[in-house]
């Protein structure tokens, strides 16, 4: 065979194999996409795609929900389907957007109680909840069996900065103990105080990225760390 016939072979082979390969990702992502539809009742539209090649290997896919205009409520939602799994082949981060405005709910009810004015947002930590909850009305069942373990979402609060360090402290000791009554768990808690300017500025879309020149005070740990019950 010339050495002609043997490049045109190559690279004939070659783009079929990459064929395969696409048609392979397609039909995963359709399987994903079909699965989070029976298990949650949304559509997703996939944002971004990786892989691993470790021992026990997936496929992740970067998703949003479709049709959510609202770019400050929207939430990337990560799944993962497990190549050498039989069962529970998929995981995914999203039950805590599941559940989200119930635990904003809990916890505006118990601030509204002692603060005027704050911002509050819950955020998915990107840990992946066990397959079996999917629904707001398994909430009380989750927070059940987690138990004194965190719960996999972070409650985001921000104040207005007191004027000392000392009124700061005071005043997100309150918070928690707020929150402590609040029954949602024990969630990771950051607590910021801010002056004006750095307060109005923070949005559920980048409360994720406050930095160390955004606050004058901050308290970041688990909720039960944080107060005496």
């Amino acid at each position: 065979m010339s050495k002609k016939k043997c490049c045109i072979l190559s690279a004939m082979m070659s783009a079929t194999l990459a064929l395969t390969g696409c048609q392979n990702t397609e039909k995963k992502e359709a399987e994903m996409l079909a699965h989070m539809y029976e298990k949650y009742g949304v559509e997703l539209q996939v944002e971004g795609f990786a892989e691993t090649i470790h021992n026990d290997s997936y496929d992740r896919w970067y998703c949003t929900v479709i049709g959510e205009s609202n770019l400050d409520e929207k939430e990337q939602i990560n799944v993962n389907r497990w190549r050498n799994r039989e069962e529970n082949k998929f995981s995914d981060d999203y039950y805590p957007v599941v559940i989200r405005a119930e635990v904003e709910s809990r916890v505006n009810k118990k601030l509204e109680e002692i603060l005027v004015e704050y911002k509050m947002y819950v955020k998915s930590t990107g840990s992946y909840v066990d397959n079996k909850y999917s629904s707001l009305e398994q909430y009380e069942e989750y927070l059940e069996e987690i138990g004194n373990d965190c719960a996999d979402y972070v409650v985001k609060v921000i104040l207005h900065d007191c004027g000392s360090e000392a009124a700061n402290e005071r005043l997100v000791q309150q918070v928690l103990i707020a929150l402590g009554e609040a029954k949602v768990g024990n969630p990771y808690m950051n607590v910021y105080c801010m002056t004006e300017d750095k307060y109005e500025q923070i949005t559920r879309e980048n409360v994720s990225d406050v930095e160390r020149g955004d606050y004058t005070y901050r308290y970041g740990g688990e909720l039960d760390n944080g107060i005496n019950r």
